[in-house]
């Protein structure tokens, strides 16, 4: 990343997540507001619907932000990516190494 440049955010890559019960629920609600107090705000990727649906039911996604969810990991990281580079702004392209090269299509793979 740019010198200067830094990125407090959590990134859950939830694709070998089959599900959620009530205590992995109050777990991440407790988590959050952590997180949160410490600058650090908490993604996630590549969930199944069977856990989107938990977490929407009990209002973990509402308190999450849907803005934090997304379908994959390349998705989350240029949201990241963009917070960083433009202050939080969703305008912004920077220069990182450890950016691929290609967002969109088949994301590289």
């Amino acid at each position: 990343m740019p010198a200067g440049l830094s990125s407090d955010s959590l990134l859950i890559v939830g694709d070998d997540v089959n599900e959620m019960d009530a205590s992995g629920e109050e777990v991440i609600h407790h988590v959050i507001p952590c997180l949160r107090d410490n600058g650090v705000y908490m993604l996630f990727s590549g969930l199944k619907q069977m856990v989107i649906d938990v977490m929407r039911a009990t209002g973990l996604l509402a308190y999450l932000g849907e803005e934090n969810r997304h379908a994959d990991d390349h998705l989350a990281l240029a949201a990241i990516y963009k917070k960083v580079g433009a202050g939080g702004t969703a305008d912004a392209v920077i220069e990182c190494p450890l950016m691929p090269l290609r967002w969109g299509g088949d994301q590289g793979r």
